[in-house]
């Protein structure tokens, strides 16, 4: 049995969402799904207190776990420098054309919606293979909002449902009891 862990919800129109952990309202466009996450380095147990939690696009078409710019990473808040892997990632971009694409070597952690109680507190730690980061000095600008793609949410061994409707709709994330 899985434990609701969140539901978020999308519309057929753009739309702002605010959030007092964010400086600014993030500017959605129509059936994007925003959800909360954290980088921290590789390997933690524990999400460290006061690690800042970042928008980012649920994409479920992106194969890959997560994909963010450098000044996207820039703003997150790491404490010191995070290693990068000596192997990219080789990425086909909507054009068809394939790039490889540094990739850092972070965690990833998903955070509950903070406006619903739930018996989860703590957010789910998804990364293990690390972020594909598009350098600010390339010719590829890489996403307007970090994406969070499917890869991740396997990793995580989330329940994904979804309901659809004209203007909208919803998704639901479970996690497995433990």
């Amino acid at each position: 049995m899985a434990l609701l862990w969140q539901t978020l919800s999308f519309t057929s129109t753009p739309r702002e969402v605010s959030n007092p952990l964010w400086p600014t309202a993030v500017r959605l466009k129509p059936y994007q799904v925003l959800l909360w996450v954290s980088l921290t380095h590789r390997g933690l147990t524990q999400l460290p207190p006061g690690t800042p939690r970042v928008p980012a696009l649920l994409d479920t078409g992106h194969n890959h776990n997560f994909s963010l710019r450098e000044e996207h990473f820039a703003l997150r808040g790491l404490e010191s420098p995070v290693p990068w892997s000596s192997m990219p990632l080789r990425v086909r971009d909507a054009s068809g054309i394939e790039r490889e694409v540094p990739r850092l070597l972070v965690d990833v952690w998903l955070h509950a919606d903070a406006a619903q109680t739930s018996e989860l507190a703590y957010p789910l730690r998804l990364g293990f293979r690390g972020a594909s980061c598009y350098l600010s000095d390339t010719t590829v600008s890489g996403p307007h909002l970090p994406l969070l793609g499917l890869a991740a949410l396997c990793a995580g061994s989330v329940t994904l449902e979804m309901q659809c409707g004209p203007t909208g709709g919803t998704v639901c994330i479970s996690v497995p009891e433990s």
